[in-house]
């Protein structure tokens, strides 16, 4: 069964057991385009955005108390997770994402209507324009959402997980501290180090980023509310703007206020682009260690097998007992997305044109996705790999006794080219440095054994 629904270009049917009107009956028409459909926590605080408006009209006596209290009722519904089956829009629509903001508005009127005891569909009691969106265009409530969204994931998500994360590490730090494991550059053998060091680099990389987002973060605070179509506020009273903020503060414990300028956020959005960048940043260094991790824990046998991971599923189809990095492995992955997603940030934030980003339904997807796709991956990372991980204390020293890079600290006794000479006969003999010194004749004519033994300790050289 099906009801009309009119709009300016005249009729359409839709469903009766929808809850949206014809503008978004039109949308979902036009822009079959993709699976994506617009994040629910982008529309969920789209609906808070409407609750504080819906609170202040009525406030200010701008509504009826009554209509004012269904339309409030209404969107706190939707923001409390209710009515998501309704929103059926592609994420590839109209560039402003008027059609997401019309298909709020269009369910809150009717859910309201049905909360009064009337049928959906009846403008006349309370309309999707006049009434829900009082006070505001899609030009500015649609980027105060996404800020509001991508302010409230980052604070709630990603910079606990990315705190979590740096804790561990440290944790590791202070249990490996004292194990003495081979330095590598250029994927060769270098100097010792401690595993507690090698860590520390890690753990170190990551605090770089984190101050990263968290200086972005301030910038989310900022919101465009009351600028409507071009920014001027044209049709908004100018004494809604800093209640609506006033009541988000209230709802979300954060700390919002009205942007300086909302010709800049309604025709740029630069806090997402920035945030991405930094969120990009993080999962380069995020990428980084879980590729040092997957090849220094390499083997059992053939590989370098200095870390242990944690096994959590059988490796392979084919080769019984075998077990891979799969938690890094699917950290990679969702990295080199994350970082794709940036890319489409970006160029979507180029895509401003005077007083309007036009790609705005792509920016919020995508910063939406891409602090949920990080967070969750750095909880994956510590709850199955980094809190488990083991290191082979024998097999570090192993290695190291075994590499010709002990010989560095022969430089300083018997010089860079006898040093040289040195590494090369070890290696071409494949004998350890201090088994080349014996067999090179050194021993008592250029250093002593006491010098020997003291130079080739590992521990001398962390």
């Amino acid at each position: 069964m099906y009801r009309v629904e009119k709009d300016p270009l005249g009729e359409i049917l839709v469903d009766e057991n929808c809850l949206w009107g014809a503008h978004t009956q039109r949308a979902f028409e036009n822009f079959q385009i993709s699976s994506f459909k617009v994040p629910q926590e982008l529309l969920q605080h789209l609906a808070l955005v409407k609750f504080c408006y819906a609170s202040t009209h009525k406030e200010l006596n701008l509504l009826p108390e009554q209509i004012a209290d269904a339309i409030a009722d209404s969107a706190h519904e939707i923001y409390k997770g209710a009515h998501f089956e309704h929103f059926p829009l592609d994420v590839f629509q109209t560039g402003s994402a008027t059609s997401t903001n019309m298909n709020m508005n269009e369910v809150i009127a009717n859910l309201s209507l049905k909360k009064l005891g009337y049928q959906p569909g009846n403008k006349d009691k309370i309309h999707p324009n006049d009434h829900v969106n009082m006070s505001q265009s899609s030009n500015d409530v649609i980027p105060s959402a996404i800020l509001l969204t991508s302010a409230i994931l980052t604070h709630d998500l990603l910079l606990p997980s990315l705190e979590n994360f740096i804790q561990t590490l440290k944790q590791l730090e202070l249990k490996f501290a004292d194990i003495i494991k081979l330095g590598r550059t250029h994927l060769q053998d270098a100097v010792p180090l401690t595993v507690g060091q090698e860590i520390s680099g890690w753990r170190a990389q990551l605090e770089i980023h984190q101050t990263f987002i968290k200086n972005s973060w301030q910038e989310l605070l900022k919101l465009p509310v009351g600028g409507t179509a071009v920014g001027t506020g044209l049709n908004c009273d100018r004494r809604v703007p800093p209640r609506v903020i006033e009541i988000l503060c209230q709802k979300t414990n954060l700390p919002f206020c009205p942007a300086s300028n909302n010709f800049s956020l309604q025709s740029s959005l630069d806090p997402i682009v920035g945030l991405s960048s930094t969120i990009r940043s993080l999962a380069v260094a995020v990428h980084k260690i879980c590729n040092d991790l997957r090849h220094l824990s390499s083997g059992p046998r053939g590989g370098i097998g200095e870390y242990v991971l944690p096994v959590v599923q059988a490796g392979s189809s084919i080769m019984p007992g075998k077990s891979n990095p799969v938690i890094l492995e699917s950290a990679i992955m969702a990295m080199l997305f994350v970082i794709s997603l940036d890319t489409c940030i970006c160029l979507g934030g180029m895509n401003g044109n005077f007083q309007l980003n036009t790609s705005m339904p792509l920016l919020g997807f995508s910063i939406v996705n891409q602090i949920k796709i990080t967070s969750n991956t750095l909880r994956n990372l510590i709850d199955k790999v980094f809190k488990n991980l083991r290191v082979d204390a024998d097999r570090c020293l192993e290695l190291v006794e075994k590499s010709p890079a002990l010989c560095t600290p022969l430089a300083k006794l018997i010089g860079y080219d006898r040093a040289a000479e040195v590494f090369q006969y070890a290696v071409r003999q494949n004998l350890t440095i201090r088994e080349a010194v014996q067999k090179m004749g050194l021993l008592d004519k250029e250093l002593s054994s006491e010098e020997l033994n003291k130079i080739l300790d590992p521990k001398n050289m962390v």
